[in-house]
């Protein structure tokens, strides 16, 4: 175990933190990301939130995937080129360095950063999935964390494996950070209840 790794994690592989952003915080950074003028777009299948779709499980009937929209804040490819840029990613450098001071490092070394929008679902079902997925290819060392902007329904679902046992199921709650390891598979579900789901989807090197 490095000593990022250490830091964060300590003996655990995921944890949920819900005091990182004041409420002050949490509420402003809402009112951004449902702003009328903050842009979403439609995904190409490039920029779809499975790097790592898993084929085997595409005939599973609990998996639905509905409308989703994105905002690239930013991408760093295997060699450091920096593409999607967005003239909003300040708003994913605040949520660094409330991290940062969070777990009093210095630096995070970021790969991926995205805003996922995921509208309501009203036939939807409670055991419905998303896709189970990697951020990134599960053997590059890597965490991942989820900052959750406003209160919904559709949880985010830990696997232990492709038989989707489930570790731990966690609500978006406004304010809240589920940071997990990279090698972890997950999936979110659209929501039933509220009108919008949207969290911010952060992907680190963990070196």
């Amino acid at each position: 175990m490095n000593k990022l790794e250490n830091k964060i994690f300590g003996d655990r592989d995921y944890l949920i933190v819900d005091d990182i952003l004041s409420k002050q915080q949490s509420d402003d950074f809402e009112k951004k990301l449902t702003s009328h003028t903050f842009p979403w777009y439609l995904p190409t299948n490039k920029e779809t939130t499975a790097i790592e779709n898993i084929s085997q499980f595409k005939n599973n009937e609990i998996i639905k995937d509905h409308l989703q929209m994105l905002h690239s804040f930013y991408d760093i490819d295997d060699y450091e080129n920096t593409y999607g840029y967005s003239e909003y990613k300040e708003y994913v450098n605040f949520l660094i360095n409330c991290l940062l001071h969070y777990f009093n490092l210095d630096k995070l070394s970021i790969r991926r950063a995205k805003a996922n929008l995921q509208k309501q679902f009203t036939n939807n079902k409670k055991e419905y999935i998303n896709v189970p997925h990697f951020d990134m290819n599960k053997n590059f060392q890597h965490f991942n964390v989820l900052y959750y902007v406003n209160e919904s329904d559709g949880d985010t679902i830990l696997f232990d494996g492709p038989d989707l046992n489930v570790i731990e199921k966690v609500s978006p709650k406004k304010g809240r950070f589920f940071i997990f390891k990279g090698n972890y598979l997950h999936a979110g579900q659209h929501p039933i209840n509220n009108w919008g789901r949207i969290v911010i989807n952060m992907n680190f090197e963990l070196k």
